[in-house]
C-alpha cells in the first residue's frame, strides 16, 4: 500500500511529491505542494498514522470537487478500511463527515487563496491534467 511523501509544515502537512491512487475505480492524483491538516477531528488523533493517506485524498477531493461530496466521503471510508482502521472508528468518522462535512465542501475565501497559490506552483507540471484542478474564478 503506497503512502504519501510528506513533511511537517507548521500545523499542516506538505505533500512533497504527486500522490496517485485508485479507489473504487476513481483515479486520484493529489499534486505536490498540496497542504492539508491531516485528520481534522481531534478525538481521532491517536490513529493519525493510519489516517494520513485517507485524510490527504479526502481533503484533495473536497478542494478539487472532482467527485460529489458523497463519493469523496465514501472514498475516505474505503481508504480508512484499507489502512486497517477499525470498523467503529471508520464508521464514526464517515457518519461525522456526512453530518458536518458540508461546511468544508463549500469554498471559503481562504480556500480560494490557497488554491491560487498552489495553482501558480503546479500549473506547468506535466501531470496538471491528472489533478482535476478546479476552475478558479
Amino acid at each position: 500500500m503506497n503512502q504519501p511523501n510528506l513533511s511537517p509544515f507548521g500545523k499542516l502537512y506538505l505533500l512533497l511529491d504527486d500522490f496517485h491512487c485508485t479507489v473504487k475505480g476513481q483515479k486520484i492524483c493529489v499534486p505536490e505542494m498540496f497542504t492539508f491538516d491531516g485528520c481534522s477531528v481531534p478525538m481521532f488523533s491517536l490513529f493519525k498514522p493510519r489516517l494520513i493517506k485517507p485524510a490527504l485524498v479526502h481533503d484533495w477531493l473536497y478542494v478539487s470537487h472532482q467527485t460529489t461530496r458523497r463519493v469523496a466521503d465514501k472514498i475516505f471510508k474505503a481508504l480508512l478500511k484499507e489502512n486497517g482502521v477499525s470498523w467503529f472508528v471508520y464508521s464514526s468518522m464517515y457518519r461525522a463527515l456526512r453530518i458536518g462535512g458540508g461546511v468544508a465542501w463549500e469554498y471559503s475565501k481562504a480556500d480560494k487563496e490557497k488554491l491560487e497559490i498552489l495553482y501558480t506552483h503546479i500549473r506547468n507540471n506535466k501531470n496538471f491534467s491528472d489533478y482535476h484542478f478546479p476552475q478558479l474564478k
